[in-house]
């Protein structure tokens, strides 16, 4: 699960491919 925190915190771009793009906007 840290490692794929740590990569929403470097890579904002990909978030926004996530299906939680929501949550990384706050």
């Amino acid at each position: 699960n840290n490692e794929f925190e740590e990569v929403h915190i470097e890579k904002p771009e990909d978030v926004g491919n996530s299906p939680e793009p929501d949550v990384s906007l706050g």
